[in-house]
């Protein structure tokens, strides 16, 4: 089998846990390699000897609903649409297949198969549409859809090329925004669409080629055993985050608008300011393999699972959403800077109604970056900014150029006159 890892094995002893998260008896020993949080009771898990197990009451009980045509095939991947909808992948005797049952796990069957091209994650984005990826099969990356709620599942024609011998990576290595925006990853670089996969770029990975999430169309990270980076821009570029920690981290997981949660070698790491800071929440005596986050209004709704069973749940309020953030502006604005044409300094307005990373960058006229005023996260509200060209661009000239903010999915650019 192409994809293996040593595991060893613990004895499930929580030594540190936070309030919000508790302990839960999974019933099985196999070890739990996926899972999926679908709302905040309905969750499901699947790992080794085709173990799928699903709880309806947020935890408090787990059904095995594994077996049957899956047979005792290891499940790398799982997504749910609701307690009787879900799918997972297997690989056995060279071929991949999709499973799906409509029925809570009574009966699986297979929607789509092929020779080789190992499934590396799925995301169905509502009960008809849906989208998986997976390894190269005749020059380009496995690329499937389905728009009948997985009945059927077909290759894409616009699927990207990998650069080389590329392969994928699973855990929650595939993440999908509102349809349009898609990214998977890579062994060597992280793919990324912005038009529902009819066009495709890419960048290096930069090592962080382990499991990546994106919380909007514009603010993503991406880990490995020992790095990770965030992305402000969609993904198009990326930067270290130095303060990750020790440890292999297999997978990632976000909620809200600024939280994002690790999993690794025995422990859940937690931060809420884009990765600047973690904290460790829960610490078990074992692997930790999967993790995932649902946000239900004001609510983050988690689960972790892993080696002979492992699994917990987190319940607790998002930490990027708060009163003191909330504001009533009802829409996206760019002002017009003032005073303009301008020297030596001018004035830019703006106004965001939700909370978000935000940047604001100057341009010169032929679309060269000149300066970085804003790049960071800032709550809702109405901001202003001075720029002196002066202070803030190497040997300015006089002339015409541009300002651009970006804030989530809004985007606008205005005109300003520099006179020296």
């Amino acid at each position: 089998m192409k994809k293996l890892f040593l595991v060893f094995c613990f004895f499930i002893l929580p030594s540190q846990i936070s309030a919000q998260w508790t302990i839960q008896s999974s019933g099985v020993t196999s070890h739990l390699n996926c899972i999926r949080a679908v709302d905040q009771n309905i969750a499901w898990a699947a790992g080794d000897s085709g173990a799928v197990i699903r709880t309806t009451d947020g935890g408090v009980n787990w059904v095995y609903a594994g077996g049957g045509s899956i047979g005792n095939n290891i499940i790398w991947n799982i997504d749910a649409v609701d307690s009787n909808i879900s799918f997972v992948t297997i690989t056995a005797s060279d071929t991949t297949y999709l499973y799906r049952t409509t029925n809570g796990g009574t009966d699986w069957k297979s929607v789509f198969s092929q020779s080789s091209g190992f499934l590396n994650d799925i995301h169905m984005i509502d009960h008809l549409n849906g989208i998986a990826y997976g390894d190269p099969v005749g020059g380009k990356w496995t690329i499937i859809k389905t728009t009948d709620g997985g009945t059927s599942w077909n290759r894409i024609p616009t699927e990207p090329i990998p650069n080389g011998t590329e392969i994928g990576i699973y855990y929650n290595s595939l993440s999908v925004i509102d349809s349009s925006y898609i990214w998977f990853l890579g062994s060597q670089r992280i793919y990324r669409s912005s038009d529902a996969g009819e066009t495709w770029s890419s960048t290096a990975t930069n090592d962080y080629y382990g499991s990546l999430w994106f919380i909007n169309s514009s603010i993503g990270m991406s880990i490995s055993n020992t790095n990770a980076g965030l992305s402000t821009d969609s993904g198009i570029t990326w930067n270290d985050i130095p303060n990750l920690g020790s440890g292999s981290y297999y997978s990632i997981a976000g909620s809200g608008t600024r939280d994002f949660w690790t999993a690794s070698d025995g422990y859940v790491q937690h931060s809420t300011d884009f990765g600047s800071n973690w904290s460790s929440e829960l610490i078990f005596f074992g692997q930790i393999f999967a993790i995932d986050f649902v946000t239900i209004e004001n609510n983050a709704i988690g689960y972790v699972c892993g080696s002979n069973g492992i699994i917990a749940r987190y319940e607790g309020e998002v930490t990027s959403i708060n009163p003191s953030e909330q504001n009533p502006l009802s829409k996206f604005s760019l002002e017009q800077n003032y005073p303009n044409p301008f020297n030596p300094s001018t004035k830019i307005n703006w106004q965001s109604p939700v909370s978000g990373w935000q940047t604001l960058k100057a341009y010169d006229v032929l679309g060269n970056e000149v300066a970085t005023l804003v790049n960071e996260y800032k709550p809702a509200g109405t901001y202003e900014i001075e720029f002196n060209p002066e202070s803030s661009i190497k040997h300015p000239a006089s002339g015409v150029y541009f300002y651009r903010l970006q804030t989530g999915d809004f985007v606008e650019t205005k005109k300003m006159i520099y006179l020296k």
